[in-house]
């Protein structure tokens, strides 16, 4: 028998036929703080709705009363959901969609359609795409959306049938907010500048008096000149991104009450969206890899599956679409884009072990409280609750293949006769086969062997002999197979060829 030491992760960084023991494509895969394998729980779909529009944003707080509440943000609409029912409190008039998107010159592929007409896709030449934004004023929503600017408020304890309005006084054409810890509300983009940002008085969000020597309402405009693209508040203050510099907002008490001091022309996240904060920084992703900023100083976050992510991700689309969920009750953060053929895709960082996983799963967006067992996300149209079951509905089992297994770096031929897996669970519920590449040049005939179950002996009897082997497991039925551990093979090297 040979042990075969799978480290925690995929990597794509070298091909699938390197010769060493490493997994190299998984779907819905994650690794446990031993370092064993399992597969991330199914979802069920929640009963709310119709939504007039895509859902782009989800938040949950509690009132006074304590009373729990999740609001949804659409890209026109907003509701929020009261004992399981869901409310319309789209402002009246409605909420502006975001902008057009059309691709103009030089988009698309060259030759392709005839001159003067709408290119299909994205323009990507936009810098920065739509932003959505919620939090809390107390125990009251505040809502904004960037293609409409206005910050918007709805109380809890108004009457029924209350709407979002624009709270009093607050300027117009904003870009995102936040609500500081110091009960100040932040503007970004405000008043329509695409490099200002500024915020309200203290524990007063309807008084914008900037020139008022008795309110602590100020504004900066960002130097040097460059629209802000998103924001991230962390503990020590608030990460902000314009399209080609970060810069790190801290409080400072009066006269000032907030500075801002630039870290240099750092990576931007790829999106809007696509950036969180977690017991190890702001993480995000860009368009040259992950990166972190720990409070101090931003450095690159060494991304295993990265490559494989930029051959085949739709930079364009993922400017609009891409959004990450921190799902704080698995340390994990759960980052979703578009490839080439507008299907998502995920990406899992683990940043309890460092370990990288991958699916393909459409959503949108999503939340998770750090106690709470079930993270809640949307695909735009429903929601769905996570970890509660074994059931992918929509999306493939979990499935796991490793890179070649070849003895002596390709140069023997080897037979597998079987296989000892260490399951936990429950084995019927996963097969085992091997795919078999046995021409070198291109590798491009794999050949998967049937696909077998592990038998009364503990054993996967597979007999197969090539120069190039991986081991794929898959998950085929909804039942619980706990984790996977060491694996051996019981394998013979051949002669050379």
């Amino acid at each position: 028998m040979i042990s075969a030491h799978f480290p925690p992760g995929v990597t794509s960084l070298t091909s699938k036929n390197a010769k060493r023991p490493n997994w190299q494509a998984a779907h819905l895969i994650r690794w446990d703080d031993e370092n064993t394998m399992r597969p991330i729980g199914g979802w069920e779909r929640l009963v709310l709705g119709p939504f007039a529009s895509k859902v782009r944003k989800m938040h949950r707080w509690a009132s006074n009363a304590n009373t729990l509440y999740t609001a949804y943000l659409c890209e026109e609409h907003c509701y929020v959901e009261i004992d399981g029912v869901l409310v319309d409190i789209t402002p009246v008039g409605g909420i502006s969609p975001p902008f057009g998107n059309n691709a103009g010159y030089g988009d698309y592929l060259y030759s392709r359609l005839s001159y003067g007409t709408p290119r299909p896709g994205d323009n990507r030449l936009r810098m920065y795409t739509p932003m959505f934004s919620m939090d809390n004023w107390g125990q009251e929503l505040r809502v904004m959306s960037s293609s409409d600017g206005r910050y918007l408020g709805w109380s809890p304890a108004s009457p029924a049938g209350t709407k979002l309005a624009p709270i009093l006084n607050a300027p117009l054409g904003n870009r995102a907010f936040i609500i500081t810890p110091e009960r100040h509300a932040m503007l970004f983009g405000m008043d329509g500048a695409i490099d200002k940002f500024g915020w309200s008085d203290e524990e007063d969000d309807t008084n914008w008096a900037f020139g008022d020597i008795l309110s602590r309402a100020r504004f900066y405009d960002v130097s040097p000149r460059s629209p802000i693209v998103t924001q991230q508040q962390f503990a020590d203050g608030i990460l902000m991104f314009t399209s080609n510099t970060g810069h790190v907002i801290t409080w400072v008490g009066l006269p000032y009450v907030y500075s801002y001091r630039p870290l240099g022309r750092t990576s931007v996240p790829l999106s809007p969206a696509s950036i969180c904060e977690t017991p190890r920084g702001v993480i995000w992703p860009a368009v040259d890899g992950w990166w972190i900023f720990d409070g101090t100083a931003v450095r690159a976050l060494p991304c295993d599956v990265w490559d494989f992510v930029i051959d085949n991700m739709d930079v364009p689309n993922s400017r609009f679409q891409a959004t990450c969920v921190h799902v704080v009750n698995k340390s994990e953060v759960w980052w979703f884009y578009l490839d080439k053929n507008g299907v998502t895709r995920l990406v899992i960082f683990c940043y309890r072990n460092g370990a990288w996983s991958m699916g393909t799963l459409h959503r949108t967006c999503g939340f998770v409280y750090a106690n709470d067992r079930f993270p809640v996300m949307s695909d735009g149209v429903n929601i769905w609750k996570h970890e509660s079951t074994l059931n992918y509905d929509g999306a493939e089992m979990p499935w796991i293949e490793s890179q070649n297994l070849s003895p002596n770096g390709g140069e023997n031929w080897f037979t597998v006769n079987s296989i000892l897996p260490d399951i936990s669970g429950n084995a019927d519920a996963l097969r085992f086969r091997m795919a078999k590449t046995n021409q070198r040049a291109g590798y491009t005939s794999d050949v998967y062997s049937p696909a077998r179950k592990k038998n009364g002996s503990g054993y996967v009897d597979i007999r197969e002999t090539a120069r190039d082997m991986r081991l794929r497991i898959d998950m085929i039925s909804n039942d619980n197979w706990g984790t996977v551990g060491p694996i051996l093979f019981d394998s013979k090297v051949r002669g050379k060829k």
